[in-house]
């Protein structure tokens, strides 16, 4: 019912055109013609082969009692054809023929940028030219344009990357695919393999494989110009395929293409591994470990500092009572130590004194315990440290510089052999940045008793570790090569750079290149040419009714009169005149919902189950909704009452727009009633989707 309130609703302009038509034949048949382009966005063949309900509907609307007079419209070949030149002209309908090569340019660049294939792409070319109202053409025509410009897309997408990349790296990208001596597996499968283990070890060995990849020296590949998601469809292909399957891949541009997108891929791959792999280790192995084991020192210590503090809390107790004369006046400082001794002897407070120093001296930072804990893991970080600078090459923004300088110099200064000046376990502080040391972290990298002019090398080297990965989290410490750990700013397209992609990716993504269309359609509900087909009848309604003076038009049948005054308290607000036309109903009333009958009209307004009349009378629909204050034709309350009731209109509105856009997300066609089966050409709507996000190869 909602498509054919859609699309087969005849308003105004419309009627105006069938008026011109002599005969109930010739109207209805024109009639059909003019809903059916409207639906499928061509004619038919035969225009009376439609399902019985739209030959129904539509000879509603018409007043014409017998449908079967349709027949006669078959009479004289050229009235159809007639008939659709004048209803193409009268609704702007072009030709494909007009829009062929616009069509075309429109298919390169969808299948240029998002490698969808041929199905995806000829169901956005039918929303293309139904958007642009264009007489969809031949089912075969269609198919054969999209195949032939989709393949030509591919191959210049495959051309286009073998031109980028000598002979030399030809032949190491198929040197991959090649099975060494003594060796199971092809390299490129053995770099297709991540990391298991979540170790120190498998961090070095996932740092050597970044090492490796970067080694096939395809980084300087330029590949900004090229679509991003087509390098991805060929990175998914390479990453799942065996290395036999890829020997086999023809053309030969297409299995190099494949090839030198699978190593990209792999180049941010492993770094992004290997990233993972380290925050891992930061987190668990080095950052979680020195937290629980100094939670255990200070279990340890617990019962010795419990005693301690229960021997000092009672002389304060004591000393807090004799501040507020509990003990009477006069209260001298030898009386209140009398009072303390007989409780706690002073050599029990000295001692308790001395041990919480000790465990806990004045002005100690509460996070100095578990940084010391982990300056002791300094062996296991210089595992990785190295490889890890060196390996990656990384970015910073203007706040993290200073950290990022910092930790690259951090091999060098761990390899520094030790001297008289500055003995092992220190750094000569002239050669470090002291000013990137926090507050937090002066205690372990300036410690007490160290050589003048030196740093605590642990202390140190953990503090601009900590740093680095504390800004790495956040991306202002990032990785040139990588999807997951890239700098986000990068990616965004400004300027010159988004004016060159931007007719492209709005139709990959079925934008309009103005965005109040789009800001137009998200306001005012489904978009179409003629809007939806409830905002169609209630203004067509409307206009009738001020036509005629209040009359819509409906056809009913007379109410028996009810009297006012007999009637019940809550049905006298629904109808405040006194008229008695306002039947008596059982249960709610809720102007908002409609219900249909088999003619098409609105069969009921009530929630419940259909209304049910009292013995007083019998009403129809329309007698239902004039007596009780709706209006049949817009199911909008008329009264000021049922208005300062409930206000439906909202409720009302987003329903008629979820409703559309349930309509519009299903492929619509004819139904099962119609003679011969489904209409071979789908209504497009919008695309799914992808199930998962394309990673990002490196920074354009």
């Amino acid at each position: 019912m909602e498509e054919l309130e859609r699309f087969f609703f005849l308003d105004d302009d419309d009627r105006e055109l069938v008026a011109k038509r002599r005969g109930d034949g010739n109207r209805l048949g024109f009639s059909l013609q003019l809903t059916t382009v409207r639906f499928l966005g061509t004619f038919l063949n035969d225009p009376t082969d439609v399902p019985s309900a739209v030959l129904s509907f539509v000879a509603d609307q018409l007043g014409i009692a017998d449908p079967s007079c349709v027949k006669t419209y078959m009479t004289r070949e050229m009235t159809r054809f007639e008939h659709r030149w004048e209803i193409g002209e009268a609704g702007g309908w072009r030709d494909f023929a007009e829009v062929a090569d616009e069509l075309s340019r429109w298919i390169d660049r969808r299948a240029w940028t998002t490698g969808d294939g041929p199905k995806a792409i000829f169901d956005g070319a039918l929303g293309w030219l139904r958007q642009r109202q264009v007489l969809l053409p031949a089912l075969d025509s269609l198919t054969r344009l999209v195949s032939q410009v989709v393949g030509a897309a591919d191959r210049r997408l495959w051309e286009t990357l073998l031109e980028l990349i000598t002979a030399e790296q030809a032949r190491v990208l198929l040197g991959l695919l090649e099975v060494g001596e003594g060796e199971r597996i092809s390299p490129l499968e053995r770099l297709r393999r991540g990391p298991v283990d979540r170790t120190a070890k498998a961090l070095v060995a996932a740092l050597n494989r970044v090492a490796e990849v970067a080694g096939i020296g395809l980084g300087g590949v330029d590949l900004s110009s090229m679509p991003h998601r087509r390098l991805v469809d060929l990175a998914r292909v390479g990453m799942g395929s065996s290395a036999t399957a890829l020997r086999r891949r023809r053309p030969y541009s297409k299995q190099l293409a494949t090839l030198l997108a699978t190593v990209v891929y792999l180049e941010a791959k492993s770094t992004d591994d290997a990233l993972e792999l380290f925050d891992l280790v930061m987190t668990n192995d080095l950052l979680a470990r020195a937290e629980r084991e100094s939670g255990k020192d200070k279990l340890k210590r617990y019962p010795r500092v419990s005693r301690d503090a229960g021997k000092l809390a009672t002389a304060v107790g004591v000393l807090l009572a004799a501040g507020e004369n509990e003990f009477g006046p006069g209260m001298t400082l030898d009386r209140v130590w009398d009072l303390i001794e007989d409780l706690v002897s002073r050599a029990e407070l000295r001692a308790a004194v001395a041990n919480i120093h000790e465990v806990l001296p004045p002005g100690l930072d509460p996070n100095a315990e578990w940084q010391a804990a982990l300056c002791s893991r300094l062996p296991l970080a210089r595992k990785f440290l190295t490889l890890l600078a060196e390996t990656i090459e990384f970015g910073a923004s203007a706040d993290a510089a200073r950290v990022l300088i910092a930790f690259r110099g951090l091999p060098e200064l761990l390899e520094a052999r030790p001297s008289k000046r500055v003995p092992t376990g220190y750094l000569d502080a002239r050669l470090v940045d002291v000013d990137v040391v926090p507050a937090g972290w002066r205690a372990q990298v300036f410690s007490a008793g160290r050589p003048e002019e030196t740093v605590d090398r642990a202390g140190y080297t953990f503090c601009v570790l900590s740093l680095f990965h504390a800004r790495l989290k956040r991306r202002d410490i990032f990785a040139a090569v990588s999807s997951r750990w890239a700098d986000p700013r990068q990616l965004l397209l400004d300027g010159p750079a988004w004016e060159a992609k931007r007719e492209a990716l709005l139709d990959s993504l079925q934008l309009p290149t103005a965005p109040h269309d789009l800001l137009g359609v998200a306001a005012h509900g489904h978009p179409g040419r003629r809007g939806s087909g409830q905002r169609r009848r209630r203004r067509a309604v409307a206009r009738r009714r001020r036509q005629s003076g209040g009359r819509t038009g409906e056809p009913s049948r007379p109410a028996t009169p009810m009297r006012g005054d007999a009637a019940p308290r809550r049905h006298r607000r629904v109808d405040p005149g006194g008229d008695g036309l306002a039947p008596r109903v059982r249960g709610r009333l809720y102007p908002h919902r409609r219900r249909w009958g088999k003619d098409g009209r609105p069969a009921d307004h009530l929630v419940r189950g259909a209304h049910r009349a009292g013995p007083q009378c019998r009403v129809d629909t329309g007698d239902l909704a004039r007596g009780s204050g709706v209006d049949p034709g817009t199911d909008q309350p008329r009264l000021p009452e049922l208005r300062a009731g409930r206000d439906t209109r909202p409720r009302e509105r987003a329903a008629d727009r979820g409703a559309g856009r349930r309509h519009y997300r299903r492929g619509v066609g004819w139904g099962s009633g119609r003679r011969g089966g489904r209409h071979p050409v789908r209504r497009a709507g919008p695309l799914d989707p992808r199930q998962t996000e394309p990673e990002v190869f490196r920074p354009a």
